[in-house]
Parts: structure tokens; C-alpha cells; sequence
């Protein structure tokens, strides 16, 4: 009877070290989750030319005279050189253009 018992307990230990180890091996085998490309650090041209695909058909287009205004104005969101970013700078262009689209 005891060894019965103590089989059946191996038994147990056993499947749970496998679920475990399985479970682990599965966590080491997944993909890595894909890179946001808003993240990714853009140029001036290539932050210009999504800008403009993208907005409403009323609304101001974006020059490169007038990014680089933007640039100069808000000289602190530039801390790692000339590098743009959708996420960072979109928002931020969106909202300042209306009121300096005339400064071309």
C-alpha cells in the first residue's frame, strides 16, 4: 500500500516537473514582441513626408522651412540630435502647425 503510494507520488513530482520545464521552454521559444515603428527615430524628410500623407484634407502641410521652426522653437524634445519621432513629435506639430503656418 505505501508503495503504491510512494509511486503515485512520483508520478505526480514527475508531471509537474514537466509541466514546469515545459512551460518554461515555451516562455524561451516565444517570438519577440515587434518594435513599434512611432518609436523609431526618423529624419527630418521622412518624419515631412508621413506627416502630410496623414492629415485631414483641410488642415496645413508641413514644410521643411516650417519643421525646422519647430525644431529651433522647441529645442528641448530634440535632446538626441536631429532625430524625429512620430510618437514624440506628431501630436506636438499637429497642435503648433495652425498657429505658425504662416511663418514659411
Amino acid at each position: 500500500m505505501l508503495e503504491a503510494i510512494f509511486e503515485r507520488s512520483l508520478n505526480i513530482l514527475d508531471l509537474c516537473c514537466n509541466l514546469w520545464y515545459s512551460s518554461n521552454m515555451l516562455k524561451v521559444a516565444k517570438a519577440p514582441k515587434p518594435i513599434n515603428p512611432a518609436l523609431l527615430p526618423i529624419s527630418i524628410a521622412e518624419f515631412l513626408d508621413f506627416y502630410n500623407s496623414n492629415l485631414p484634407v483641410d488642415y496645413p502641410r508641413a514644410s521643411m522651412s516650417l519643421l525646422k521652426k519647430f525644431q529651433e522653437t522647441h529645442a528641448q524634445l530634440f535632446k538626441n540630435g536631429d532625430r524625429w519621432s512620430l510618437d514624440l513629435h506628431r501630436k506636438k506639430v499637429f497642435e503648433w502647425l495652425p498657429r505658425n503656418s504662416k511663418i514659411s
